[in-house]
């Protein structure tokens, strides 16, 4: 069975302010086990299994796990995310954990969880590059143009805010359509339409002033 604390943690919106209170709740009554030592904790799990044990290992180093994914994705909401993923790997991979540095292990996980995202927003802020630099530019093929003209249009990409940026891609790259967009980053669908508006402009408006200079 999974922890209490990764299961709760894994929520958005209101579910995710809901789950803090219900985490809030469990943490109380488990303090005892996170004022253990991590070495104790780590062969009490290992024994037993029992996930209250592993919940008392989240609690000591989720802080540190957090920090770390803050670092490399510079998005509260993102580094959440890959520390639910990382914790919910290192419950399921127990096993192979050898040693008695949970805290150094978890932050591995979490480190390259978040660099694997970001190579993956890389590619995809790329694609989006691509598509994008080629409507603005009539008759040549997505892929057409020269590395430099490529990376003048990945720096416009990027310079967007995060909102637009991601709806852009969800759009251009992934095919979804407003509805979903919405569900997926929890704005209106006009929120969603006027991102994408706007994302599309700035990107014309400073791709035409790059081609002029």
């Amino acid at each position: 069975m999974i922890p209490v604390a990764i299961r709760l943690s894994g929520y958005s919106g209101g579910a995710r302010s809901r789950s803090r209170r219900l985490l809030g709740i469990w943490q109380g009554i488990c303090m005892r086990e996170y004022e253990q030592a991590e070495t104790e904790l780590i062969e009490r799990f290992r024994a037993t299994g029992s996930g209250r044990w592993f919940d008392a290992l989240y609690r000591r180093t989720r802080r540190r796990s957090f920090a770390i994914a803050l670092k490399y994705l510079r998005e509260p909401a993102r580094a959440e995310d890959i520390c639910h993923d990382a914790y919910l790997k290192a419950y399921e991979r127990f096993d192979s954990f050898r040693g008695d540095d949970f805290s150094a292990w978890i932050g591995r996980i979490v480190a390259n969880l978040a660099l694997n995202a970001l190579r993956d927003e890389h590619n995809r802020q790329r694609l989006l590059a691509e598509s994008t630099r080629s409507e603005n530019a009539p008759g040549t093929d997505v892929h057409a143009g020269s590395r430099e003209e490529l990376d003048k249009a990945l720096s416009i990409i990027r310079q967007l805010s995060n909102e637009q940026r991601r709806c852009l891609l969800f759009r251009q790259i992934d095919g979804f359509s407003y509805a979903q967009i919405a569900g997926l980053t929890g704005f209106s669908e006009d929120q969603v339409r006027s991102y994408i508006q706007n994302a599309r402009r700035n990107f014309r408006i400073a791709w035409q002033a790059e081609v002029a200079s």
